[in-house]
């Protein structure tokens, strides 16, 4: 997870971070707070989290006191990619041929290793 705060206001504050599962708000992760001089966090969950669902990361940039303190808090989903249905993989099947062809058309070296190859298996 990578985070900018551009504001350099905020650069001199200390952040800190939590991940939980939602809805159970069962904490994955947690980076207790400390100064990113660049503006840019980047959070490398060793293990990444333990199974897919709903997360919400909490971000808090510590003030002077409690009270000065702000909160962010970000929901995401992770590990629901889709899977490859069969549909796109027969475009992509559909691409490739048609690409080939292009070359077949356009390259006569191919062209004529392509007719050559034809040809033998014609004859067998």
């Amino acid at each position: 997870l990578v985070f900018d705060y551009q504001d350099v206001r905020y650069r001199n504050r200390a952040v800190e971070f939590e991940v939980t599962k939602e809805p159970e708000g069962t904490r994955v992760f947690f980076q207790a707070a400390k100064k990113h001089k660049s503006g840019t966090v980047v959070l490398k969950l060793p293990n990444g989290v333990p199974e897919p669902g709903k997360y919400l990361i909490h971000i808090t940039l510590r003030g002077a006191s409690e009270a000065d303190n702000l909160d962010a808090h970000m929901g995401f989903v992770a590990g629901k990619g889709m899977a490859t249905s069969s549909t796109s993989l027969f475009m992509y099947f559909l691409f490739a041929l048609a690409g080939l062809y292009v070359l077949y058309l356009s390259h006569a070296g191919f062209k004529a290793k392509v007719d050559e190859l034809l040809n033998k298996a014609k004859d067998a």
